[in-house]
Formats: structure tokens, C-alpha cells, sequence
């Protein structure tokens, strides 16, 4: 793998530029409190898959991705790709210690804004003087400050969210069970962006692939515990590509179920 990497570091914030050839790169475990720190991912070219918490976001150029301390836990590329990276103090004005996914802005001018201001101090050789550093560290903060910041949003953007939602989820119950359904295939069958809709389900603090695996592991455990299926047959009936995913997902659905629907000792 060829990496091409710099990054400019002031008292409060992190500021780096990322190339690198086709990779899987994953985040050692940090032992930061969760929301002490914002880290914001600019896709600037190329593609990339990143691992959130226990699903996936595919970025294209222009994507930005927000998260809490170490929210984002793997990147995978299969092409070259170039991104920029901010890390800065949680804003006092984000209460919120929830993991929160941006779609990219309907206008290209905010990760525009960031890569061009990041490059531009970046490309001069020496390194600026103090006042300029404290300043781009002002600017940076005061754009990622306004991103995260959670505003009460109209009542229809509530309302069309709260619609969206009912239908993922309705779809998923009732489609669920057959492997050809994925995020991808709900996002198509929504007509709507994967980012928008993962945004929904992230203000519910979940997403369309958990909610997806959920489904699945509560229909292979009432098969299997019903007696009706063994584990062989019990996987491909309720979606799994596997009896290894499908024992995956019962072991996280029994750790994360009311103790009256866990399995008895």
C-alpha cells in the first residue's frame, strides 16, 4: 500500500490530508472517554467504505462523516483515495454523545470550504505563524461547531422523517427475511439517499443495517426455539448468508434484549 500523508497540529485540533492506494485500514481501540473529541472525514476523491459502530457508509466525494471520539472503526477502499480528517473538542453546544452520520450538504461549499482551507496552509513549506494557526483553529472549529450543533428541526422535516422511518422499518419486517433484501435494496426501495436514510435511523440511535440484522436474529430464534427449523435451514429462511452471521447476530441480539426475552440459563 502507498500512503501519502501530512497534517498540521495546534493546541486544540488535528488537521490532516490522506492519499493512499487500495487498503483496509483499521482504528486501534482508544481509551478517550466517548465525546470528549468531534472528528469529521471529508471525502475529497475517490471511494470508500466506512465502518460505523456495526454498519457501513459508502462515501463518494463531497461525503463528510461526523463522529464522536473514535466513532469511525474501519476505512476500505478499493481505488485510490484522498480524504481530510479534522479532529477538534466536542463543542459545548453538542450535548449529544450519540454517533451522528452527515449526509453530504445539498451545496458542495462546506467540504470545499475545509479541504481548501486545509490544503491551503498545508502547501506553504514553512510552517505559519502562531496567530494564523489559532485563527484556523477558530474557523475549523466554529464549521464543525455548526454541523454537529443539534437544532429542533421543522415539524414536517419530523414529520417526513417519522414516515420514512415507519416504512424502512415496516419493509424490513415484512421483507426481512429474504437474503436478496439489504441496506442498499431498502435505500432503492425508499427512493431515497442512503445518507438521508441513515440519518433517520441515527436519530433513533440505530441504523437501517442493525434494525435489518435484528429482524433476522428475532425471526431465527423463534424458528429455532419453536423447534420448526434446525440451525441448517433456520439461517437462509430468515436472511442470513450463513449459520456462522446468523449465530453472530442471535449472540448480540440475546446480549441487547429485555432479560423476559432472553433465553432461560
Amino acid at each position: 500500500m502507498a500512503v501519502v500523508s501530512d497534517e498540521m497540529v495546534g493546541a486544540h485540533y488535528v488537521a490532516r490530508r490522506v492519499w493512499h492506494t487500495p487498503a483496509l485500514l483499521i482504528r486501534a481501540p482508544r481509551a478517550a472517554r466517548p465525546g470528549e473529541t468531534l472528528q469529521l472525514l471529508v471525502q475529497v476523491a475517490g471511494e470508500a467504505t466506512v465502518r460505523l459502530v456495526d454498519d457501513d457508509l459508502s462515501l463518494a466525494p463531497g461525503d463528510m462523516v461526523l463522529s464522536h471520539g473514535s466513532g469511525v472503526a474501519s476505512l476500505r477502499n478499493t481505488a485510490p483515495t484522498a480524504r481530510i480528517e479534522l479532529a477538534l473538542p466536542r463543542p459545548a453546544t453538542v450535548a449529544s454523545t450519540a454517533l451522528r452520520v452527515l449526509p453530504a450538504a445539498d451545496e458542495s461549499l462546506v467540504p470545499t470550504m475545509l479541504t481548501s482551507m486545509v490544503n491551503a496552509v498545508l502547501n506553504v513549506e514553512a510552517s505559519p505563524p502562531l496567530p494564523v494557526v489559532e485563527e484556523l483553529q477558530n474557523v475549523l472549529g466554529a464549521t464543525v461547531a455548526l454541523l454537529a450543533v443539534e437544532r429542533d428541526p421543522p415539524r414536517e422535516a419530523v414529520a417526513a422523517g417519522e414516515r420514512l422511518y415507519r416504512d424502512a422499518m415496516a419493509h424490513i419486517r415484512t421483507w426481512g427475511h429474504s437474503p436478496a433484501v439489504t441496506v442498499t435494496s431498502l435505500v432503492a426501495a425508499m427512493n431515497v439517499s442512503r445518507q438521508h436514510l441513515a440519518r433517520v435511523f441515527a436519530a433513533r440511535d440505530t441504523t437501517p443495517g442493525a434494525e435489518l440484522r435484528r429482524h433476522r436474529a428475532s425471526a431465527a430464534r423463534h424458528l429455532l426455539m419453536s423447534g420448526l427449523m434446525d440451525a441448517a435451514d433456520a439461517a437462509p429462511a430468515s436472511g442470513f448468508s450463513s449459520v456462522r452471521a446468523m449465530q453472530r447476530a442471535l449472540r448480540a441480539f440475546e446480549s441487547s434484549a429485555p432479560d423476559e426475552e432472553r433465553p432461560l440459563p
